[in-house]
């Protein structure tokens, strides 16, 4: 389920971000949560986004990115280097968001400053 976020500058444009919740329908407190955080134009394009994140979490041993768009191979490729890098998991997450650690929540840099956050 996505929940996009709409945020308005002063100018009148907006900006969005994401959240992606992917349901266990059998026990509830195993559901993923993924976020972007960084801004995009679109609804659609903050949606697909999150949704990258969210394939290079879950399928972090197949060669994805070769089907995935120009625009969206970068994303896929940072949160796969960083699954390696860090012994098969992102740095726990509380302090990202200052609140306290989730179960199965995790977040993600970028080599870019962008926050790819993520369960």
């Amino acid at each position: 389920m996505f929940r996009a976020k709409e945020e308005k500058k002063l100018d009148g444009e907006s900006t969005w971000t994401c959240k992606l919740v992917l349901r266990d329908k059998h026990k509830p407190d195993k559901d993923k949560v993924f976020f972007w955080n960084e801004k995009c134009e679109t609804k659609l394009e903050a949606e697909h986004r999150v949704a990258v994140v969210a394939l290079a979490k879950i399928a972090n041993t197949l060669p994805l990115q070769r089907l995935l768009p120009n625009q969206y191979k970068e994303t896929f490729t940072q949160c796969e280097e960083m699954e390696k890098k860090e012994s098969g998991g992102c740095e726990e997450a509380s302090g990202e968001r200052g609140a306290t650690h989730r179960p199965n929540e995790t977040t993600c840099k970028a080599g870019d400053g962008t926050s790819l956050d993520y369960e």
